[in-house]
């Protein structure tokens, strides 16, 4: 597999956009530092309903594992400076460096509360947050065709950073792994019925990522996305995930996970605990709420750092998985 080099046009908002119904563009950034139990989910992208508008995303993972939630709208007063009000994304290296910063209200929710319909609205805590991310590995450019939920233009990349959380009159610092994707295209999620982003890292190398994705077809669950690779430094290799572990339902969340993947010539089955949980929910027409809201919208979506067990010592993970509620089924 080859590296796909990137322009800063490909970094970068788009200066004309389109004029295709649905457009949007979306920014991921996801790390975890498993020492102090502290991390970030970061994710800003245009509003399907008007792409001059964007949508900001901001999921902090706290030691007592409590996480704090930001989520808001607007329009960024220049192209370099991906924003839409308090979290700000900064591409200082295409390719390589990026800074991101927020500075603005979060409430803080356990998963408990997260889990309770109604999701009563939380009390904002003023919170500081920066994160320098150096991206040293080639960059995941996925095969371009036509899809409505994971973009005509798709790209992800492996990383290391330092940051640190201020809140309630503490910093705390981390250093962790990271990942990031970068995605334009139609954003139409009528047939979609959900996903697995899951990311590995094992003590001496490779890190794996893959990304699997399913639609549904009146009735007829069909898996429409199935890649992966193994990552090194200046190296990308074919890799797989095997299985496919989709929550069976939303009472299995902190179940332990097993993962069955193929990379650099071997077969490896994970056993890995969740040691953090994240709880959101989203529409078919492509809008996020706070916790799990089955009497609003059509899916959740769970973010988990996890610790996984080897024959080389502890693998370090993060898994996105989405879903229809139960009752959408």
């Amino acid at each position: 597999m080859e590296g796909y080099d990137l322009t800063i046009d490909d970094e970068l908002p788009v200066v004309q956009l389109p004029g295709i119904a649905e457009w949007s563009e979306n920014y991921a950034f996801i790390g975890y530092d498993f020492e102090t139990r502290t991390g970030f989910c970061a994710y800003i992208g245009r509003w399907v309903k008007n792409p001059t508008v964007f949508r900001e995303q901001l999921y902090l993972f706290l030691p007592d594992g409590s996480v704090l939630s930001h989520i808001a709208m607007g329009k960024p007063a220049s192209r370099e400076v991906i924003t839409a009000g308090c979290l700000e994304f900064r591409c200082e290296e295409v390719g390589g460096r990026w800074k991101i910063n927020f500075e603005g209200p979060m409430r803080r929710d356990t998963l408990a509360q997260l889990q309770t319909e109604p999701v009563v609205q939380g009390h904002p805590t003023p919170v500081k947050f920066e994160v320098v991310i150096d991206h040293q590995c080639p960059t995941w450019m996925f095969p371009r065709g036509d899809n409505t939920t994971f973009g005509k233009f798709h790209y992800e990349q492996m990383g290391e950073s330092r940051g640190s959380i201020s809140v309630d009159q503490q910093t705390l610092a981390f250093r962790a792994p990271t990942y990031r994707d970068h995605t334009r295209g139609p954003r139409n999620l009528s047939h979609y019925d959900g996903h697995i982003w899951l990311q590995l890292h094992f003590p001496s190398g490779p890190s794996f990522s893959t990304y699997q994705m399913w639609h549904n077809n009146g009735g007829d669950v069909e898996q429409i996305l199935n890649l992966g690779t193994s990552v090194r430094p200046g190296e990308l290799r074919e890799a797989k995930l095997l299985n496919s572990p989709r929550l069976p339902s939303l009472d299995n969340l902190l179940d332990p996970v097993t993962v069955q993947i193929s990379l650099e010539g071997r077969e490896l089955t994970l056993q890995g605990k969740p040691v953090a949980t994240l709880a959101y929910s989203f529409s078919k027409d492509v809008e996020f709420y706070y916790g799990l809201v089955p009497s609003l919208v059509d899916f959740y979506s769970i973010e988990q750092p996890l610790l996984f067990e080897s024959g080389e010592g502890p693998v370090m993970g993060y898994m996105q998985r989405s879903g229809p509620f139960a009752k959408r089924r």
